[in-house]
């Protein structure tokens, strides 16, 4: 099954050996052409309404995440440069870690972009921050985190490391984004 709007192609098909879907998502974005890896892919393609974050990479060089929650961080995974990243917001007190160098998460003078979030479906509430740890993992370069569901900006902005905490009201239509550089 292919789909294109607005300049998103998708690309889902079902694998019968594994027993899940696989989607491929590729945006035009800046005469750049993204490219979106995707977890939770059946859960992704089960729902009609999802909350997500998208990382996207505009920056001259790879970056590489870390995700964490209360029970595990994993990573690092290398989001190269002109390419996206794409994930269901599920549960509470999750994050996605920004570093430059894949050994500065773990070290305590490695510079760090967290950006937090929790979906809280009880309160049917989105809450989200964006901190930066150990100095500053975009220091000379920008950074944005913008919102949108039914309207634009519905879950606010930022464009600095506020250490505010973001709230909005969460109808399973939010989408986060982390523009780097």
């Amino acid at each position: 099954m292919t789909s294109k709007q607005s300049g998103l192609a998708t690309d889902c098909h079902y694998d019968h050996d594994r027993h899940k879907y696989h989607h491929s998502y590729h945006y035009k974005f800046k005469m750049r052409s993204f490219t979106f890896a995707t977890a939770g892919l059946l859960a992704y393609a089960t729902s009609a309404f999802a909350t997500d974050y998208i990382i996207k990479d505009y920056c001259q060089e790879n970056v590489f995440l870390y995700f964490a929650n209360a029970t595990a961080t994993t990573g690092p995974f290398e989001l190269a440069s002109g390419q996206a990243y794409i994930h269901n917001i599920t549960g509470e007190g999750i994050s996605v870690g920004m570093v430059k160098n894949p050994n500065d998460y773990w070290s305590s003078t490695g510079s760090k972009l967290i950006l937090g979030a929790t979906a809280n479906k009880t309160q049917a509430m989105l809450y989200w921050t964006i901190n930066s740890v150990d100095g500053d993992a975009m220091k000379g370069e920008t950074f944005s985190v913008t919102s949108a569901g039914r309207v634009d900006d519905v879950c606010g902005h930022a464009t600095t490391y506020d250490g505010q905490v973001h709230a909005c009201a969460d109808d399973g239509n939010v989408t986060l984004t982390l523009n780097l550089c």
